[in-house]
């Protein structure tokens, strides 16, 4: 992913949602009610970024305690993301765009 000294976070992806896993999400985002979400237009990678309030491109983060869901199914299909199962993914947070940038070519594998 190429970015700086950042720690290396899992994220899951499912066919409806996104699952920020304790670690990042209480580093990142436990502060933030919203999100937006990017994809690049040729590397198979999604940017999660804060959002300051609700507008038609935000999503909500639903905090469970200790990780939060984003609710995204919209996001994933117009994407062609489709995840008949959930995944974890290895993602970073890449501070030259404020953003934690997920790699779907960088799969974790389930133990």
């Amino acid at each position: 992913m190429g970015s700086d000294d950042s720690s290396t976070f899992a994220v899951s992806v499912g066919s409806e949602r996104l699952r920020l896993l304790s670690e990042v999400y209480e580093e990142y985002f436990q502060e933030s009610a919203f999100v937006r979400l990017g994809a690049h237009h040729e590397l198979p990678l999604i940017y999660i970024r804060l959002a300051a309030s609700m507008t038609d491109e935000t999503y909500v983060i639903s905090d469970r305690r200790y990780d939060a869901f984003i609710s995204c199914q919209r996001f994933l299909r117009a994407n062609n993301y489709h995840h008949t199962e959930t995944q974890q993914y290895r993602a970073q947070w890449v501070d030259a765009v404020d953003a934690l940038v997920v790699d779907l070519s960088d799969p974790i594998s389930e133990c």
